[in-house]
């Protein structure tokens, strides 16, 4: 299928995830909030309504290595997470709809690994300041907290995954290049002292385009008798084909590792196929035995989106190694996990007024504390920065391939306020603002020129729309919110990539204020493109 062609048939797709970890289960109950900020929009890729489901599940910026769990029920989902505040929590009970639910804290980041054991719940993350390193971890009563302060655990970092076994001895996998494998105290604050395991990985044929050999992207549980891990290789980014699930399983933690004969287990072998760069790979089992694989990807020549999350079937052989199921298409139509369909992604309007930021918005930066305040019916966005790419916006993920957004704002004198199409603030963003009764586009070029547009505009009251169609930013601006005049300036952000310029994002829409002042944001509506 023409990939342009399948772009326009998922662009009503709103989904979200990221950072698979352990499966975990248990009987105990825990307390879901009842009137989640949520609503059902798509219907195009997602839950068909029909018993069925396509692929990508989840897409919600650059979502990755995603944290999963099951409790009875109810999955929990923690994802790769580059604002504040941070540390996104999901919820789900068929795998396939899945509903923001709150910020675990409010710093900035996300990913890493959530369990269960015992009592209580446990989160663990890479963490990294200065010349320290390792992993920390927090405890909680419940999903949503409240969240203990971190205890670190120093010695060993990267993608760490923590599981256990029926003889309740609990281990920790991390490392890039090789697993390391330390088991934990009971408590899981600390590494008992004894020596490490370690896991190499899976030879990768030399003759196949990958970026590097990579291995990390840890996963690990316990099934009748076996140990099991499964790891990623090859590289997130690069070309098309480079990224790839891998397992391999024991008898014991402690090794030896015996690679899976169906390794790999899954991989893009073609930059024809319609979902480029699969990896990092997290097994969970449902409440009626059925086994299922998250992973995330790139859609094919829309490296700009970030990475999205695919859900795949497994099916256990008779000697006790998993795969996907021969002839399975992950781009169609694929038979639905049971359960209850929650409201499925993050509401697509906001009208400002509070009491709580949305769950949807965020900003790149350490922290949103001073960041926002409500009142006189909207929010007001403070400036920071003196100019566009100096100021950090605030960004929601995006949710479809192709959309528009319209957002009203009242702009006082001496500061820019407006809206952009955003990567990161080098030279990753398209956006249009107002100062001074001067509308102007400013494109982050990195020599600093900004070929663009300026026109006169004499209120300090507008509505900015920005379109993003088939990888060009189209700008907007009314006075009224009806009549719009087209900016006469476009940019095209096909190569606005991890490939290109190094951070882990995607594309997405955002608000911006710059300068000593307040801009006051009142409207916010996105809707997909037809």
């Amino acid at each position: 299928m023409n990939y342009r062609i399948y772009c326009k048939n998922m662009k009503n797709l709103l989904f979200i995830l990221t950072m698979l970890g352990i499966v975990g289960c248990s009987n105990n109950k825990v307390t879901i909030p009842s009137d989640s900020s949520v609503e059902v929009i798509s219907k195009k890729a997602g839950d068909q309504g029909n018993g069925y489901y396509r692929n990508p599940i989840i897409m919600a910026g650059d979502i990755a290595d995603v944290g999963l769990m099951r409790v009875d029920k109810d999955y929990y989902l923690v994802h790769y997470y580059t604002a504040a505040p941070g540390h996104l929590m999901w919820h789900s009970r068929d795998l396939v709809n899945w509903e923001p639910i709150g910020n675990m804290w409010s710093g900035k980041g996300g990913g890493g690994d959530i369990s269960k054991y015992g009592d209580l719940f446990y989160y663990y993350q890479d963490y990294r300041n200065g010349s320290e390193n390792g992993i920390s971890v927090r405890t909680a009563p419940n999903p949503l907290g409240p969240w203990s302060v971190p205890t670190k655990l120093e010695g060993m970092r990267h993608d760490v995954t923590v599981g256990s076994g029926p003889d309740g001895r609990r281990w920790a996998i991390a490392g890039f290049g090789t697993g390391i494998i330390k088991e934990l105290t009971k408590d899981g604050k600390s590494y008992l002292n004894i020596s490490e395991s370690k896991y190499k990985g899976w030879d990768i044929p030399s003759d196949w385009d990958i970026e590097c050999n990579c291995l990390e992207g840890w996963n690990t549980f316990y099934k009748d008798g076996y140990y099991y891990i499964t790891a990623a290789q090859g590289g997130t980014s690069g070309p098309p084909t480079s990224h790839m699930v891998i397992a391999a399983r024991s008898k014991s933690m402690e090794g030896p590792w015996e690679n899976s004969p169906h390794n790999p287990i899954l991989h893009t072998s073609s930059a024809d196929e319609p979902f480029w760069s699969q990896g990092n790979g997290r097994l969970i089992d449902t409440p009626d035995g059925d086994w299922y694989m998250m992973y995330h990807t790139y859609l094919k020549d829309r490296i700009n989106l970030g990475r999205q999350i695919n859900l795949a079937p497994i099916e256990w052989t008779e000697d006790g190694w998993f795969k996907i199921p021969e002839n399975t298409d992950l781009a169609g139509p694929l038979k639905k996990p049971k359960g209850e369909a929650v409201a499925h992604g993050f509401k697509l309007t906001d009208d400002f007024k509070g009491p709580e930021l949305d769950l949807k918005w965020g900003f790149p930066a350490q922290t949103a504390e001073g960041r926002y305040r409500f009142a006189d019916g909207g929010m007001y966005l403070k400036g920071n920065g003196e100019s566009v790419k100096e100021c950090v916006p605030m960004v929601m993920p995006v949710t479809h391939t192709d959309y528009e957004y319209i957002v009203e704002m009242t702009v006082p004198e001496g500061v820019i306020g407006g809206a952009t199409i955003y990567y990161e603030k080098s030279v990753g963003y398209a956006a249009l603002g107002l100062k001074d009764g001067l509308v102007q586009t400013y494109m982050g070029f990195p020599n600093g020129h900004n070929i663009g547009f300026k026109a006169p505009f004499d209120r300090n009251h507008i509505f900015i729309k920005m379109q993003f169609e088939d990888d060009l930013v189209r700008m907007f601006y009314s006075a009224d919110g009806k009549d719009w005049t087209k900016v006469t300036a476009t940019r095209e952000a096909s190569g606005l990539t991890r490939n290109a310029l190094g951070p882990w994002e995607g594309l997405r829409p955002g608000i911006f204020a710059c300068g000593n002042g307040e801009v006051l944001i009142q409207n916010f509506e996105l809707k997909p493109l037809p």
